[in-house]
């Protein structure tokens, strides 16, 4: 693990694994994706359901959100724990 990517997990482990899903995960990766997706479904199919189209994506997008975040947090500490054992050795 470089220098960098331990600073960057430093600052990740500070904030703790419900803040970093819920930064990373919902907020930036849930609500966006459900934006976009709604965008551009409602720019291929038409604009009369682009309401229809973003309230159950702004729930069902962010919901995956929180097991993207959670995915993401894993390999990042397992990362870290891997970097910590090769360099204790």
């Amino acid at each position: 693990m470089s220098n960098s990517e331990s600073e960057q997990w430093a600052k990740f482990s500070k904030l703790g694994r419900t803040q970093y899903v819920l930064r990373y995960g919902v907020l930036g990766w849930g609500v966006p994706t459900a934006i976009l997706f709604s965008l551009i479904d409602s720019y291929r199919f038409g604009w009369e359901g682009f309401l229809s189209q973003i309230v159950p994506a702004l729930v069902i997008f962010p919901v995956g959100g929180i097991f993207f975040g959670r995915c993401m947090w894993r390999l990042l500490e397992n990362k870290h724990v891997q970097a910590t054992a090769a360099g204790t050795k």
